[in-house]
């Protein structure tokens, strides 16, 4: 117990570790029996967490799915497409969001596609969209019977 807390400390020394109670740390440190000890190298290890979905994380990721589509029309001229909803979510501990959403043409007569971003959600800062795209649609796998 007593390597967490030099790990913690080492973490305070370098920025303000993360306000998630779902954190987990990766160190090394070498045992010093004359001394304090030292923190060879320390991360914090990203996983992904699904989010249930309610009104409250609907409306924090509509923002964010609408400046990830935003930027998916400015980099593929000729798109508009317009938000419809969010279909699903995963969030990291680097606070990265991976969304699912609907989108569709503002025309007429188009159908609904589903894009798939990941955001990042800065607290000083402005939100930054890593990527943006139509989701890829699974091939159907031919199934074979045998007589």
């Amino acid at each position: 117990m007593e390597c967490c807390w030099y790990v913690l400390h080492y973490l305070r020394a370098q920025k303000d570790p993360p306000n998630c109670s779902a954190t987990t740390f990766q160190a090394q440190v070498w045992e010093n029996r004359n001394g304090p000890h030292k923190v060879k190298s320390c991360a914090i290890k990203t996983f992904t967490v699904p989010l249930d979905m309610d009104e409250n994380l609907r409306s924090r990721l509509t923002p964010l799915c609408k400046l990830a589509l935003e930027k998916y029309n400015a980099d593929n001229q000729g798109a508009n497409f317009v938000f419809l909803d969010v279909v699903k979510t995963t969030w990291s501990v680097s606070r990265m969001f991976y969304i699912t959403f609907r989108a569709k043409k503002d025309l007429p007569n188009c159908s609904a596609k589903t894009f798939q971003a990941q955001v990042s959600e800065n607290m000083n800062g402005p939100n930054e969209v890593r990527s943006c795209h139509l989701k890829k649609r699974r091939k159907k796998r031919e199934v074979i019977v045998f007589p």
